[in-house]
């Protein structure tokens, strides 16, 4: 069985169905069907939650947030122990701090992360796992 880290912005090419929507979407159905796992940091989805409220307006915002149960995703609380993770991960690695969420997620769960953010090009091969979706209005090979 799979398991799967969304960051904010894979989760956000989900909802404006754009390039690597499919992907996501692939996840979610194999979760669904109880074939993988799929995690999503609450610092993350706050970011998600954010910048709907910001494009959309917060109606739009929060009826996406009234919907979150019915999607097979599972919010990961932060606590000290995560929150100090993410920033030992920002440190070593120089991400932005909200990524860094994601990014410790994914490390703490032996799972892939699922991100459209090329800031995590900057990372070691061997630091995680990581499934880049393709760069907006680009097909995947």
């Amino acid at each position: 069985m799979v398991t799967a880290v969304l960051d904010a912005s894979a989760f956000l090419r989900f909802l404006d169905d754009e390039s690597g929507a499919e992907y996501v979407e692939r996840l979610l159905s194999r979760a669904h069907n109880r074939e993988a796992i799929v995690l999503i940091a609450a610092v993350n989805w706050g970011e998600v939650i954010y910048t709907v409220a910001r494009a959309r307006g917060i109606d739009a915002s929060m009826d996406l947030a009234s919907k979150l149960h019915t999607l097979p995703i599972v919010v990961r609380s932060c606590g000290s122990e995560e929150a100090t993770q993410a920033a030992l991960f920002k440190e070593k690695f120089k991400l932005p701090f909200a990524d860094c969420f994601a990014a410790s997620l994914a490390q703490n769960e032996s799972a892939v992360l699922v991100t459209a953010d090329f800031d995590f090009k900057r990372l070691p091969p061997e630091a995680l796992k990581i499934e880049f979706l393709p760069v907006k209005g680009k097909v995947r090979p």
